[in-house]
């Protein structure tokens, strides 16, 4: 039927009735199927019809003081006290990821700098919701700890040469 409707259409040259039908029947069989299962779907059996909540990678790093050290550059203590101090100004994003993965999401970022591909597939997360969770909580950080970091002078920078 497409192909009826394309040929109606066409005043112009001759057209190629073996490629027009090839592309008739291509856009038919995408029109018929849902949209193909996204990476997510095909990796993790578990994942399912249900939207995924993410994974909760601190109960995990927490458990391993060396590798959360390495990753962020923060050992469990000195973590939970910086989460106690900039709780209350980090928003909840509709609850796909808590406020210390979403934090500590950021501290890796910021340490090591993985692509936001990476730390999709570590949290089960959307690049997109990555994306938008660091921005948010560097924000926060920069808020609360911009006093905390001194710059040097012109002077100091030209002495450090």
């Amino acid at each position: 039927m497409l192909v009826q409707v394309l040929l109606r259409r066409s005043h112009g040259p001759v057209i190629n009735l073996p490629l027009l039908h090839v592309l008739a029947n291509f856009v038919q069989f995408l029109a018929a199927r849902p949209l193909l299962p996204t990476v997510y779907r095909r990796i993790v059996d578990e994942f399912g019809n249900e939207p995924y909540a993410g994974r909760d990678v601190y109960a995990y790093w927490s458990r391993h003081p060396y590798e959360l050290m390495r990753c962020i550059g923060f050992t469990p203590d000195e973590f939970d006290k910086l989460l106690d101090d900039i709780e209350p100004q980090m928003p909840q994003h509709g609850g796909l990821i808590d406020r210390t993965n979403c934090l500590l999401m950021t501290l890796w970022w910021l340490r090591l700098y993985p692509t936001l591909h990476q730390i999709s597939l570590i949290f089960d997360l959307h690049p997109s919701t990555v994306a938008r969770h660091l921005q948010h909580t560097t924000q926060v950080l920069h808020n609360i700890l911009h006093t905390e970091i001194q710059w040097p002078t012109n002077a100091e920078w030209r002495q450090l040469r």
